[in-house]
């Protein structure tokens, strides 16, 4: 297989994922797939071992109702049609014939090794929010859609857990960071947008879960811009400065 590049994003939900996925998929001209291990989940085309049984389209009727949106996209139409035993090879295969590269936004780190494995190169862009704006903003999210919502001192060892473990991949892979708070300086807090060129190919956006038909530039008076005390300090657990206009 020819040169394939993976643009992978990591990070907990309310984290400004979509739209970085989406801002790279747009300036690269390359497909976003969106959170692709949700959709291969919806579609029982992965084992489900991350124990969250209490998203939006788990189960039920909501789930079909998904899977239904996922059949019908021109896109993931193509890549079902070919997943056989390997999903991931299937949406590569599909996405490396028109494109260089994909997006994938799926925020949790399972479909990395799949990428690594069929000799993708694989970017992993790390997103991540001061955790007083994002337990508000998940809390708030997940009280509109009926959710059960974890205690703070939950949320606060998942959010520690789980953003040591995505800043670790700067040592392994070329990684960016981009703190929810920078969001405005998003150029400057990627790595590769000096180095890779992708080609001449069109954007797509095929998105099943985070926004789907996701448009619009970045509106910095929608970012949160407030870190309290207690941010830093987090921030400063899991490795991450606000100091400057590089976070690597």
């Amino acid at each position: 297989m020819k040169s394939f590049t993976v643009y992978y994003i990591v990070g907990q939900p309310r984290s400004g994922s979509t739209f970085v996925g989406d801002h790279i998929a747009r300036s690269l001209n390359i497909v976003n797939a969106g959170e692709v291990w949700q959709t291969f989940r919806t579609m029982n085309l992965v084992r489900d071992g991350l124990g969250r049984g209490h998203g939006r389209w788990h189960k039920g009727d909501q789930k079909k109702v998904k899977a239904s949106k996922i059949s019908s996209n021109p896109f993931w139409y193509r890549v079902l049609g070919q997943h056989e035993k390997n999903p991931y090879s299937a949406l590569v295969n599909v996405a490396a014939s028109h494109w260089g590269g994909l997006v994938d936004c799926s925020k949790t780190d399972v479909g990395i090794d799949e990428y690594r494995a069929l000799g993708c190169r694989v970017e992993v862009i790390h997103t991540v929010r001061a955790f007083t704006t994002w337990q508000a903003s998940l809390t708030n999210y997940r009280h509109k859609y009926g959710l059960s919502v974890p205690r703070r001192g939950r949320l606060l060892l998942n959010y520690i857990k789980l953003n040591r473990r995505y800043r670790r991949y700067r040592n392994k892979y070329p990684y960016s960071v981009v703190p929810q708070e920078q969001l405005k300086n998003i150029c400057d807090l990627l790595l590769f947008y000096d180095e890779i060129k992708i080609g001449n190919t069109e954007y797509m956006n095929a998105e099943m879960f985070g926004a789907p038909g996701f448009s619009g530039g970045f509106d910095s008076r929608r970012a949160t811009t407030n870190v309290t005390r207690l941010d830093r300090i987090l921030y400063a657990i899991i490795g991450i400065s606000l100091t400057g206009a590089m976070n690597k």
